[in-house]
């Protein structure tokens, strides 16, 4: 059996690629319904929103365990989950690691609450904003679609299709916001660094002369 991969062994390009894709997906199974509003068609939309929001999960976990300066605000557990591994030992006394199953819902915060941790950005997430609630409503029905158990599971409404795709944009949302200030501090970060080192070097020549 090869080596398990971990989500820190990928390297960046493999991502940018996974990145890409997902969203290509979503684009093709958009137009898909547009131009066959079928049961098909929308299960087909459901589940590619939750295979993009997936790809967005593994490329946020990605980013947060690749930023090495960053991961002393983690705990080691907390490393552990955005890893997704969970530690045994087997009969002879030997560590191993097993792949952890987390629900998507529980995943996707515990993984935007890690990016604003390490990010160290004075922002929250909204879960109780309705982006949230739309999200909730759409894992029922991705579960529901996924195993269904009666000829009724397997239907889809269109107002559940909207309720994913509001899920799909809260998601890239509120990523995006937590970059975005992640950004901003860097920057004023950068410039007061650039500042003080300017003063420091009149300082020294100040002492030289």
């Amino acid at each position: 059996m090869g080596k398990l991969m971990k989500k820190d062994d990928l390297g960046a390009g493999q991502w940018q690629a996974l990145w890409f894709s997902i969203w290509d997906d979503v684009g093709a199974a958009l137009r898909l319904l547009r131009a066959d509003d079928s049961q098909f068609g929308k299960r087909t939309f459901i589940r590619t929103a939750f295979a993009t929001i997936e790809g967005i999960v593994a490329c946020i976990k990605h980013e947060i365990l690749q930023n090495a300066s960053t991961l002393h605000h983690l705990s080691p557990s907390e490393l552990a989950i955005l890893r997704e591994e969970v530690y045994s030992i087997d009969n002879k006394g030997k560590v191993f690691i097993q792949p952890r199953f987390i629900p998507i819902d529980v995943n996707v915060r515990f993984t935007l609450d890690a990016l604003i941790t390490t990010n160290q950005v004075a922002i929250q997430v909204n879960y109780s904003a309705e982006g949230w609630r739309a999200f909730k409503s759409a894992v029922r029905v991705r579960n529901r679609i996924t195993h269904p158990n009666v000829r009724a599971d397997f239907e889809v409404s269109g107002r559940e299709v909207d309720e994913a795709l509001a899920a799909l944009k809260w998601i890239e949302q509120e990523a995006c916001q937590v970059l975005e200030k992640s950004v901003e501090r860097l920057r004023d970060e950068s410039a007061t660094m650039t500042e003080e080192m300017m003063r420091l070097k009149k300082t020294t020549e100040q002492l030289r002369g």
